[in-house]
């Protein structure tokens, strides 16, 4: 698989998906690329990462906890 160049910036993958092996190369490339990962379910993005190997930092983010992130 051919890295694909990421710019800096906010990159949305919608997930959980149905298949692990449905998610697409560009997907992938983005969460190895991430310094970190914002996700809703730790417990249901650790499947894909764990999945295709992946190490990034993940972080639990969602509507009783997004004002700590917001006041940063």
């Amino acid at each position: 698989m051919t890295s694909l160049a990421i710019n800096n910036g906010l990159t949305l993958i919608a997930t959980p998906i149905g298949n692990l092996r449905d998610v697409t190369f560009r997907a992938i490339d983005a969460l190895m690329q991430a310094d970190q990962i914002l996700c809703e379910d730790t417990r249901v993005s650790r499947k894909l990462l764990n999945h295709y190997n992946i190490h990034t930092k993940l972080t639990s983010y969602h509507e009783y906890n997004a004002l700590l992130y917001d006041q940063r």
